[in-house]
């Protein structure tokens, strides 16, 4: 299997397949224990074929993510594929070739986990964590950015949508993009231009659903004293990516989203 096939679309997939259980167990509306029991029995026959019809998708994706976190349902649906492995006294860490029963357990064990965790009340204070720390980041680059503009009241904002080219983005897992933006952070913030012009920046790796591969949002907040409109910023950005991707990197233009209509994705 290919690497964009199990970042792009298998990680996608499992994430919606396990937020849907989550619903479904939390708000199915069911509270008499007896109609309870009888739901769970439904909904274990269903979301056990589910899981099935991708089994060998999804082990792939969580052997190759074995070093790295997913996003936070498939960082869930890991670590019960992990405590199940661990009951059933499979290999955790390795890609078995697993009987027919063998995978049947393992799903079942993993639903087991899943089901427990999702229904109990300190998942919610999970949740409500997690959500937490996100608001919590939001507003420390929103505080960053008032802050950084109090030194120039009129700041320029440059975006720039970086990415690999077609013909080489598959061999970029985000595992590697990860460090390769970490090199080109340190390798602009060198630059003449951008010591002497930029008050603050912001990059984020995003997942461009309507072409299965990843843009990276690089944003740059100029003094605007010393921004030159005559610049060529986009050029100074797109050379400095094409030196540290060896000439694979690009900038998107988003005109080429223009003609998508419903599918356009803004990142």
């Amino acid at each position: 299997m290919k690497v964009e096939d199990i970042e792009h679309i298998v990680a996608p997939r499992l994430e919606a397949d396990v937020k849907a259980l989550y619903i479904e167990l939390r708000f199915g509306g069911n509270t008499n224990p007896a109609e309870m029991r009888s739901n769970d029995s439904v909904i274990f026959v269903h979301w056990f074929k589910v899981f099935f019809e991708y089994v060998q998708e999804w082990k792939m994706l969580i052997f190759a993510t074995n070093d790295a976190d997913l996003s936070f349902w498939c960082n869930e649906f890991k670590k019960a594929y992990i405590s199940a492995q661990l009951k059933l006294k499979h290999n955790c860490l390795g890609f078995d070739n697993e009987s027919p029963q063998e995978i049947k357990e393992l799903i079942e064990s993993i639903l087991e986990v899943l089901i427990s965790l999702f229904r109990s009340t300190g998942f919610m204070e999970q949740i409500h964590k997690a959500n937490n720390a996100y608001a919590k980041t939001i507003e420390r680059y929103k505080d960053a950015y008032i802050e950084a503009t109090k030194c120039s009241v009129d700041a320029i904002d440059l975006k720039f949508y970086l990415q690999i080219s077609d013909r080489l983005d598959r061999y970029y897992s985000i595992t590697e993009l990860g460090p390769l933006l970490a090199r080109f952070n340190k390798g602009i913030q060198k630059q003449a231009w951008y010591k002497s012009t930029v008050l603050l920046q912001y990059y984020h790796i995003v997942r461009d659903s309507t072409r299965n591969k990843y843009v990276i949002r690089f944003y740059l907040t100029c003094h605007n004293a010393f921004y030159n409109p005559t610049i060529d910023y986009a050029g100074l950005v797109l050379k400095q990516w094409q030196a540290e991707t060896h000439y694979s990197g690009e900038l998107l233009e988003l005109s080429e989203y223009s003609n998508t209509g419903d599918k356009f994705n803004p990142f």
